[in-house]
């Protein structure tokens, strides 16, 4: 039986200070929620004792900050973030998209679609964590990432600038010198209430779309339904079928509310109207019964899982056709997918150095690195392998 020589202080009383925590974090991103940007500014001034013009760094500002960095740090901060990406590709080229054929005319597939945006945040309050950018914001852009919104707090009075080439570097399309819990952002995955929007043209009939509708409204009253077409005609026809549909569903106690409350149509002009509406929708199941429903495969870019054509529907996918029917919802689907083997996986790295020389060449870098930081123990670990391995002194 395991013996503890020394307890750690807060033993048993970690919930106690999570509580705390949280509390602090609420009141703060209530605070902002009321009073935006005024409240944001007020709470730099109180945490940071910075309240410049704007947050956001200019372009000159930016080439300033980094024009005062040794260029020996720079060529070490664009080493170690080589290293970053290059691991980083090889991890994304292990991930496959893939089609495969499981049963005569079952086509099931999956694709890796990259995130439209993300905000990086780079710790900096008591130590410079210039690491952090690579960690994030490199790993980010190598994923494909449209945009990257970095953000990290001053220290020591103002921008740190080895932290700001960093991020710079690393590729953020814009960059805020803040810190702090300023606001609720996206997290992994929400699951429930069940979405469907059906994307359709001249070509769709009305009985299937309102079938669809109503097959997914019957989850639950608060259940979203959704129409995207460029038919006039069709509209009209299926919210009529919709109706004609309520008056003999068994669940139209439930469905029919769903429809009311929540369910829509919504007219396009043209194909390119629909896709953007959908990206915005972003919603958990999308339906699409067009006339060439695969062209939609390749440009619809939010969404929990896609359903091609008439001949499949969400309740195949739902209870039997091979996918996971575990999906974002409330429009998680611009920057998550569905439950699917990968989430169940730690994606772990490991890594040996295999000679003396490798580990004194690294070490070197290393050291120089962890001085930015001002990380005098990371920095000691370096210079004792370059000391023993390299046979000579770690370079100030």
């Amino acid at each position: 039986m395991a013996q503890h020589i020394k307890t750690a202080a807060l033993a048993g009383r970690q919930e106690e200070a999570d509580a705390k925590v949280r509390s602090t974090v609420e009141t703060i991103i209530a605070d902002v929620a009321k009073r935006g940007d005024e409240a944001v500014r007020e709470l730099s001034e109180r945490f940071d004792k910075w309240s410049p013009p704007s947050f956001q760094l200019s372009a000159d500002e930016i080439a300033a900050l980094v024009a005062k960095v040794a260029p020996q740090t720079i060529d070490d901060i664009k080493f170690a973030q080589a290293q970053i990406r290059h691991f980083a590709e090889i991890q994304r080229a292990s991930m496959r998209d893939f089609e495969v054929e499981t049963l005569p005319g079952v086509v099931l597939g999956h694709r890796h679609i990259p995130v439209g945006s993300v905000g990086c945040y780079v710790p900096g309050g008591r130590y410079p964590m210039v690491a952090s950018a690579h960690m994030s914001i490199v790993t980010a852009r190598v994923a494909g990432v449209g945009h990257i919104a970095a953000c990290t707090p001053p220290n020591q009075g103002g921008p740190h600038p080895e932290t700001i080439a960093a991020m710079h570097l690393g590729g953020a399309d814009e960059i805020h010198v803040l810190g702090g819990v300023h606001g609720r952002v996206g997290i992994d995955l929400f699951a429930g209430p069940t979405e469907i929007l059906v994307i359709a043209d001249e070509t769709a009939d009305a009985e299937m779309c309102a079938t669809d509708l109503l097959g997914q409204a019957e989850h639950g009253p608060t259940s979203p339904a959704v129409l995207l077409t460029t038919s006039e005609k069709l509209a009209h026809a299926t919210v009529a079928e919709i109706d004609r549909q309520l008056t003999v569903l068994p669940t139209a106690d439930v469905a029919g509310v769903a429809w009311c409350d929540y369910g829509e149509v919504i007219l396009c002009t043209d194909e390119d109207e629909m896709v953007a509406e959908a990206d915005r929708i972003a919603a958990e199941h999308v339906e699409v019964l067009t006339r060439e429903p695969r062209r939609y495969l390749d440009r619809l870019k939010n969404y929990g899982a896609l359903f091609l054509g008439p001949e499949t529907n969400v309740a195949y996918g739902d209870k039997v056709i091979g996918t996971n029917h575990t999906l974002p919802t409330k429009s998680a689907a611009r920057y998550t997918g569905g439950l699917w083997v990968g989430k169940f996986l730690k994606t772990c790295t490991y890594q040996e150095v295999k000679t003396p020389e490798a580990s004194a060449m690294v070490g070197e870098y290393c050291s120089r690195l962890c001085a930015i930081e001002r990380f005098w123990g990371h920095k000691e670990q370096a210079d004792l392998r370059v000391r023993r391995y390299g046979r000579r002194n770690a370079a100030e």
